[in-house]
């Protein structure tokens, strides 16, 4: 019985150990790799010009920027080169992605000023 006790608080101490480890890794990992992704999505909203809505090609705004003027009527539209993996709305409006071509498979909707890094879209209206 002494023995099984005795193993029980050993488990708990290595189990408590590795969460206390997990989470200061975790913590400290995750400082650098927000901050590079809040200084990309900066620059990127800031590349932007205004009244228009921005698409890359790669994840956090890597590749060639694609640059779409506002369009007065919000129909299903292809997004340029019919996909992007990031996207920033600097236009006056809200505007909704969509992973399908029919727009229906909702990814993200972007206020003015918002910005997605990472997603997998092809349509928008």
């Amino acid at each position: 019985m002494r023995e099984a006790r005795r193993k029980a608080g050993r488990i708990a101490a290595v189990g408590a150990a590795v969460a206390v480890l997990g989470s200061v890794t975790g913590a400290a990992h995750a400082g650098p790799a927000d901050g590079r992704e809040a200084s990309l999505r900066e620059r990127a909203v800031q590349s932007c010009p205004q009244g228009y809505v921005c698409f890359w090609a790669e994840p956090g705004f890597r590749g060639v920027m694609r640059v779409y003027k506002n369009p007065r009527f919000h129909v299903c539209g292809w997004v340029p080169q019919h996909y992007a993996r990031s996207v920033v709305n600097q236009d006056n409006q809200t505007w909704s992605f969509y992973g399908d071509v029919n727009c229906t498979a909702h990814v993200v909707t972007l206020d003015p000023g918002q910005a997605a890094a990472n997603v997998v879209i092809r349509t928008w209206k």
